[in-house]
């Protein structure tokens, strides 16, 4: 867990997770297990990285965070061509922030589809395992092999544009987008399907939200069991190692702060978020996106993803505060739905680490029904195909060599 006081209490394990003994059966080789934030976190390099050192960005200038959580799967396979594949769990943007940060293909997997067992917890209304790959091809092996979900090349005829959360506030990033989107509407031939979650609620809510619109009837309803699960999970382990060293184990200025947020909470407030998720999910696949015995899914959710702007890992960070349950990294794990993390582009800024112009990955995001992991994959290798855009980046600096 990246965390030294843990290292002193508990051995090495001797068995293997299950996803992991599927690959290993499959014929894979396991060269190593990444470094990640302390206790699979949001800790952020390097002042909240106190027990262990955080591993290097190899994109651009080599001093970008390599964002958190399952840090080292990211900045692996950016790194090293002899990699194929990184594994992790997505909770609420653990794969999918190291996927924008390293520029990689990144997918979080429909919640359920593959065993969590002997994985550490960190919610387990969201935990899900995580895959990052540097083209679509090698992300649809993995996918195919590993998962049980349809491999589905008809693809559905809504595109979605949620006006909730466009457009993004960097320019630059908002125009690479409406470049992508149009290469989709192309591919698909329609245009696409402005629509506002909120709004639609509005018009139509459920009974259980008693005229509550949807940010106040969701407000802390994935914080609530995040929270509460991420300090749980840990009690034997606080309890443990203060009756063997007689003291406090020590955990790092992110892990503290998060764990006295959350020690107010109830387990009965986590379970009502839970039920108010599930609510949530019922409604948003009857009315927004559901799935469709032909095509899988009855539309596809286009959504923002990742930063436009420069994070060098030598700059200070703040503590952790809470976030809205209504944002691009809660909304697919309160769905609990599958989300593949796409790079798009790349942007060029003028570093201060090197003196260069350097560039910056700029991504999207495809988000699907239940078990449209595969189909989302076909999605996006099919149309960047078809508008001779890349379905590969490479390894180091420059992630699309000299290409837009």
């Amino acid at each position: 867990m990246m965390n030294r006081a843990y290292n002193e209490l508990y051995a090495a394990r001797k068995s293997n997770a299950d996803y992991v003994n599927k690959l290993i059966g499959l014929g894979a080789v396991i060269v190593g297990k990444t470094k990640m934030s302390a206790f699979a976190s949001a800790e952020e390099l390097t002042d909240q990285w106190i027990d262990y050192h955080c591993p290097f960005n190899p994109r651009g200038d080599k001093y970008q965070t390599p964002s958190c959580s399952s840090t080292g799967a990211g900045a692996s396979l950016a790194g090293y061509s002899w990699l194929d594949h990184s594994i992790g769990t997505d909770t609420s943007g653990s794969m999918r922030l190291p996927a924008a940060f390293n520029d990689l293909f990144g997918l979080r997997t429909f919640y359920g589809i593959a065993s969590r067992q002997g994985i550490v917890p960190s919610c387990n209304e969201f935990d899900t395992v995580g895959t990052l790959h540097r083209s679509l091809k090698d992300a649809k092996h993995l996918t195919a092999a590993t998962l049980d979900v349809p491999d589905s090349s008809r693809f559905p005829k809504r595109l979605l544009y949620p006006l909730d959360i466009f457009p993004q506030a960097d320019s630059d990033q908002q125009a690479m987008t409406e470049s992508f989107i149009k290469i989709v509407e192309s591919f698909l031939g329609i245009e696409r399907t402005p629509i506002s979650i909120m709004r639609t609620w509005e018009s139509n809510p459920p009974e259980e939200a008693q005229g509550k619109s949807l940010q106040e009837f969701m407000e802390m309803s994935a914080v609530w069991p995040m929270y509460y699960d991420t300090y749980h999970t840990f009690d034997a382990f606080r309890a443990e190692y203060l009756a063997k060293f007689g003291k406090e184990a020590y955990v790092g200025p992110y892990m503290r702060k998060r764990w006295g947020i959350a020690i107010p909470f109830t387990k009965k407030e986590g379970a009502q978020a839970v039920a108010k998720m599930k609510i949530f999910r019922t409604w948003f696949e009857t009315n927004v996106m559901g799935q469709d015995s032909e095509t899988v899914t009855d539309a596809v959710m286009i959504m923002p993803f990742g930063s436009a702007s420069p994070k060098y890992r030598d700059e200070s960070n703040n503590l952790p505060s809470i976030v809205g349950s209504f944002s691009v990294f809660y909304l697919p794990a309160v769905l609990q739905l599958p989300t593949l993390i796409i790079p798009i582009g790349q942007k060029p800024y003028n570093s201060r680490i090197s003196g260069l112009e350097e560039h910056l990955p700029i991504f999207s995001s495809f988000m699907g029904a239940k078990g449209t992991d595969l189909m989302l994959i076909n999605l996006a290798e099919a149309a960047l195909k078809c508008a001779k855009w890349p379905t590969e980046v490479l390894t180091g600096r420059r992630d699309f060599s000299n290409w837009r």
